[in-house]
């Protein structure tokens, strides 16, 4: 009721229609978008920090926003840059809009471009020459990137050439404050030698991370870069699990773990010290820069130089990197082989008809390509075997592929191309197969690795398979795909078969503990879930009998 009183009030109400109000348009079909409330909330706070900046009340340009995956940030981005936009702060800007995978490029450009806004239409980033060249002339306007596009190499060159021309006279992007970069995941690439060049070249934008989780014990640059620890700020704007689901943006999140005495890392003896060493040990992500060992120093010592980066980050020593390396292919190959894919593909199938098929779909998040391949094979023969019609259309691969590719992966690939055209590109394909999954009864089942585990909605997803050793950011962002609302769906389900879920306390132990206790809130054991169940059903079979008591007269029978 309080926040209801507060939305009536004038200037919010005002602030309302005129800022937070927006036409979308999405297969011809015409819907508004109305703010939530946190949303219009962060997006308030990071107009207050610009404005407040711009005027000398407040030093702070920064800003880190917490909000639960599945809340909506791209919306709040898009919001908080349409108020700048519209009330003309900063003057003439440069706005940014960085993310670190291209799915996550696709939505948020979708999204844009499908809300009419007083923006200016947003420029997608190509290429890093495209990149330097938007960065060299300062141009103005609304753009798109992927953070991979900030080359430390290709940034070197352009911020010593800026750096001589950059006079009172002649400015250049370096001393510029009119720019505002909204970072999307803030957590997953901001320690590397990609957001410090990022920020060398940016070095007075006003700059706004988003994450989805909370910035893992130990990784500090996020505060540092994004925040103000020193005064007690440590997120600009919150936005919890629990609050989440209370308001219903979001559903919590159950799991079970199946056949793991028999596929499982967590006791299988040839594996399972790798196993535990992945838990307890810090790892390089995927998504980090790869760079040539001997640009390291060079590279480091320059942005440490200016003042973009504090220390070398553990995952660019090459001794780490090999380490980690060595062990995640041991699990890899485990995980990889035949017979055990087969064994789960058959479980999985048995699972989905009887507890999923009709009433929602699934993805299967596998360790790799490989794997992806090969549980379209193992799945397809099990669906047959269970005399299912359209066995083969049930479950589909969504996944990257490259001219380079041999073997079973080549030969699936020319397999997507005679089913869904030989002329259209593998990403087209890749696209065309997600829309029927949301869209049509077929496929009913997604297959992936790396694709659509971050920045894939789709409410009707409500079961995941989980094949693939995740733990931290990765591991969260991977089950949040199934916590999206629906109709009749009261939770997403998790149903694993590597064991990690099993040791959630583990997987997720590089978190804060405050910050862990309110993410494990979300997650709820299957067996919990039925000992509450059990529970109710008896208190209510005890009103039922007091009931037939009381009716009774108190007599027996």
């Amino acid at each position: 009721m309080d926040a209801v009183c507060e939305m009536l009030n004038k200037a919010t109400l005002l602030d309302i229609l005129r800022h937070f109000i927006f036409v979308r348009e999405h297969r011809g079909e015409l819907t508004r978008v109305i703010t939530r409330w946190m949303q219009y909330e962060a997006t308030n706070k990071m107009f207050e920090r610009v404005t407040k900046n711009l005027k000398g009340e407040d030093d702070r340009n920064h800003g880190l926003i917490w909000h639960w995956l599945g809340s909506g940030k791209t919306l709040t981005m898009i919001f908080t840059a349409n108020k700048l936009w519209l009330q003309g702060i900063p003057e003439n800007p440069t706005i940014f809009f960085i993310v670190d995978r291209v799915e996550l490029e696709e939505q948020l450009r979708d999204e844009y471009e499908g809300l009419e806004t007083s923006l200016p239409p947003v420029e997608k980033i190509e290429s890093v020459k495209e990149l330097i060249e938007t960065l060299k002339i300062g141009k103005r306007g609304a753009f798109l990137t992927l953070i991979h596009k900030f080359k430390p190499e290709e940034i070197k060159v352009l911020i010593k050439g800026l750096e001589k021309i950059s006079t009172e006279a002649e400015e250049t992007i370096l001393m510029r404050k009119n720019i505002v970069a909204f970072i999307d995941e803030g957590h997953r690439t901001q320690y590397g030698l990609l957001a410090a060049a990022m920020r060398c070249a940016l070095k007075n934008a006003y700059f706004f991370a988003f994450t989805g989780t909370p910035i893992a014990r130990g990784k500090k640059d996020t505060y540092a870069y994004f925040a103000y620890p020193d005064r007690e700020e440590y997120y600009l704007h919150r936005y919890f699990i629990i609050e989440s689901q209370r308001d219903g943006h979001t559903l919590p999140i159950a799991f079970t773990s199946r056949l793991l005495d028999k596929v499982g890392l967590k006791y299988n003896k040839e594996i399972s010290g790798e196993y535990q060493t992945f838990l307890e040990s810090e790892s390089f992500e995927d998504t980090e820069d790869r760079l040539d060992t001997n640009s390291y120093k060079e590279i480091i010592d320059f942005l440490v130089e200016r003042g973009a980066l504090k220390e070398i980050p553990e995952e660019y020593k090459p001794q780490v990197r090999e380490r980690i390396k060595n062990k995640m292919n041991k699990i890899k190959v485990f995980m990889e082989k035949p017979e055990r894919i087969q064994t789960i593909a058959e479980d999985m199938a048995k699972h989905f008809i009887e507890n999923v098929d009709g009433k929602f779909k699934a993805m299967v998040v596998t360790a790799s390509r490989k794997a992806c391949v090969n549980y379209k094979k193992a799945l397809d023969q099990a669906f047959a075997e269970l005399r299912i019609p359209n066995p083969t259309e049930y479950a589909e691969v969504v996944m990257t592929f490259s001219g380079t590719d041999t073997g079973e992966i080549a030969e699936y690939m020319q397999k997507l191309r005679e089913k869904y055209g030989k002329r259209k590109e593998m990403e087209e394909i890749a696209n065309e197969i997600t829309n029927k999954f949301k869209e049509q009864e077929y496929p009913k089942i997604l297959i992936v690795t790396d694709k659509l585990i971050t920045g894939f909605d789709c409410p009707q997803l409500q079961t995941i398979y989980l094949d693939k050793l995740l733990k931290n950011h990765l591991l969260l962002q991977a089950v949040a795909r199934a916590n999206r609302p629906a109709k009749e769906k009261e939770a997403g389900l998790i149903v694993d078969y590597v064991g990690v879920l099993e040791d959630y306390e583990k997987a997720l132990a590089f978190y804060e503990r405050g910050d862990f206790t309110l993410i494990s809130q979300s997650f709820k054991d299957m067996d919990k879930f039925v000992e509450e169940f059990e529970k109710l059903l008896k208190e209510t079979e005890n009103i039922v009998e007091v009931d037939k008591y009381l009716r009774g007269g108190g007599k027996n029978g």
